[in-house]
Parts: C-alpha cells; sequence; structure tokens
C-alpha cells in the first residue's frame, strides 16, 4: 500500500511539473493549442522516464547521468519537431545560451577543483 501512495504521489508531481513546464514552454514560444497538447505528452513522458531512473542516482551515478542527459535529448528533440520556423529560430538561439551556460559553469567546476561525476550532475541541473 505505501509503495502505491508513493507511486502516485510521484506520478502526481510529475505531472504537476510537467504542466508547468509545458506552461512556460507555452509562453516563452507562443505555442498553439495544438502545440501544447503536444508538447505536454512530450513533458510527461520526461517525468515519467525521470521517475523510472531515479533509484540508479544512488546505485549506478554513471548510468543514471547518462539516461538522464539522453532523456534530455530526446525530450529537446521531439520538442523541436513540433515547432514552426519562428519558433525553432528561438528554441536553438536558446540552446546556444544554454550551452555558453553550461561550459561557463563546466570551465568553474573544473577550475575548482570538481569531480566529473559532480560536474555532469550541475550541468544536467542548468536550465
Amino acid at each position: 500500500m505505501m509503495l502505491f501512495v508513493m507511486s502516485t504521489f510521484a506520478q502526481k508531481k510529475a505531472e504537476r511539473s510537467a504542466e508547468t513546464d509545458t506552461q512556460a514552454l507555452v509562453e516563452k514560444y507562443n505555442l498553439s493549442n495544438a502545440q501544447e497538447a503536444k508538447v505536454l505528452k512530450i513533458q510527461q513522458r520526461k517525468y515519467k522516464n525521470e521517475s523510472q531512473i531515479a533509484s540508479l542516482e544512488s546505485t549506478d551515478i554513471d548510468t543514471y547521468l547518462k539516461k538522464r542527459g539522453t532523456n534530455e535529448e530526446q525530450n529537446k528533440f521531439s520538442i523541436l519537431r513540433i515547432l514552426n520556423e519562428d519558433q525553432k529560430k528561438q528554441f536553438k538561439q536558446d540552446e546556444r545560451d544554454l550551452r555558453v551556460k553550461r561550459g561557463t559553469l563546466s570551465h568553474k567546476m573544473q577550475k575548482q577543483g570538481a569531480s566529473p561525476i559532480e560536474i555532469k550532475k550541475a550541468l544536467l541541473e542548468v536550465e
């Protein structure tokens, strides 16, 4: 019973997060209703995948980071496919800006002597 309650709670949290992320993208890229529905499904899949790999964070951090990175990439490409040309231009610019932020953080953490795993974890949190 406790596992079911925790699973239901995690699922509801993922749905709220998917809805929140979708609304942010609707506002940022001025998505149509059809695009919004597709993005919500993409975000729900993203959070479902994240919840399925969450246990790896404490048992196999390398696999967890690889799967989380793959999930993020798949999510980006799925969203990119449904955008119109103007939205794609903005999305790609946002991705370039994100790469710069991540590059700056990575360089800073390397100078501070952070481990590669610490750096990878931190980079996945940058948005």
